[in-house]
């Protein structure tokens, strides 16, 4: 569970950090408007960190974190990164192909 809360946290402090070095900064912060304006990229965020999150959650790492070096995937569950790509693949295509016979 803490593991989801950072991942949040993380998404958050990435939003919080792009409104901090936005470029017109007369206007007032407000809840609707950034929810209206970011919604799909924080949709987008969400569903990344579920997938990744759920990836990591189930592969293996070396023990040796920031000694000598960096932990190193030991093994990865490449069922689940292949049904990431395949759903993701799958949809971008099939929607291309149908937006191209609509003809738009």
């Amino acid at each position: 569970m803490l593991v989801w809360l950072v991942a949040i946290l993380g998404i958050l402090l990435s939003f919080f950090v792009k409104y901090s070095n936005r470029t017109v900064k007369e206007k007032t912060w407000s809840l609707g408007f950034w929810i209206k304006d970011n919604y799909p990229e924080m949709i987008i965020s969400l569903l990344s960190m579920v997938i990744l999150i759920i990836i990591f959650q189930k592969s293996t790492f070396t023990d040796q974190v920031f000694t000598e070096k960096l932990p190193w995937i030991t093994s990865l569950p490449m069922d689940l990164v292949v049904a990431a790509l395949s759903g993701y693949l799958n949809n971008t295509i099939w929607y291309s192909l149908v937006k191209k016979a609509k003809g738009k």
